[in-house]
């Protein structure tokens, strides 16, 4: 079984949106609400910001919001 990030599936060549990647799955699900200018994806855990995990979205424009606690990781 591979990790792979949630909300992976809404992604798509013609996607114009930016991609917003969070931690926490439940973060992306709600937030998508407040912020919809974004498409939400979310990596799942802590160590799951990897190189292997993002590669799929490489050719997007990508934002990273991490948590508080993690930011200077």
């Amino acid at each position: 079984m591979n990790q792979c990030l949630f909300g992976l599936h809404l992604i798509n060549e013609s996607n114009q949106k930016t991609i917003a990647v969070v931690e926490s799955e439940k973060t992306a699900v709600l937030i998508s609400v407040f912020k919809p200018q974004y498409t939400w994806a979310a990596t799942g855990m802590k160590g799951g910001f990897k190189y292997e995990n993002l590669k799929p979205i490489k050719e997007f424009k990508i934002i990273a919001f991490p948590d508080k606690s993690e930011f200077n990781d």
